[in-house]
């Protein structure tokens, strides 16, 4: 029964993770669309200002480096690395130890390993997850559209 509530835990902490960095990978999507007029316009969601800022250009080199402008903004996949460690490690430090090895950690009977294992265990399950859940909302027409 223990090991059930575990995996319980385990699945739900992803899966609210993982819908929290979708929603702001989405929520930041933006695009420079060139118009009629040759001039170029930025469109995107309701924060795309982050996507914009990460992708910023000095003549033709980006401002950031590749792998920040990945991991920060560009790539599903890639933000559980910074966004997905940020949520995990706060949930660790806000959590008495005890609450917290009753929950999640018991099957290894040490809490700085058991944190060690889920972590390594949360991070690659939340980058398939948010990878999952990107390609079936972009896949998914609204209004029939």
């Amino acid at each position: 029964m223990e090991l059930i509530v575990f995996f319980i835990n385990f699945l739900l902490l992803i899966l609210v993770s993982s819908i929290a960095i979708t929603g702001f990978f989405g929520a930041t999507r933006g695009e420079i669309k060139k118009q009629d007029d040759g001039t170029e316009k930025k469109e995107g969601k309701i924060l795309m200002g982050w996507y914009f800022y990460w992708y910023q250009k000095e003549g033709e080199k980006y401002k950031f480096n590749e792998h920040l402008r990945q991991v920060l903004a560009g790539c599903v996949t890639c933000m559980p690395t910074v966004y997905g460690n940020l949520i995990y490690f706060i949930m660790v430090f806000s959590v008495d130890a005890e609450t917290l090895y009753k929950s999640l950690y018991f099957p290894f009977h040490n809490l700085l390993f058991g944190i060690i294992i889920v972590w390594i265990g949360y991070w690659l399950g939340c980058s398939y997850m948010c990878t999952l859940l990107w390609n079936k909302i972009k896949h998914t027409k609204v209004n029939g559209n």
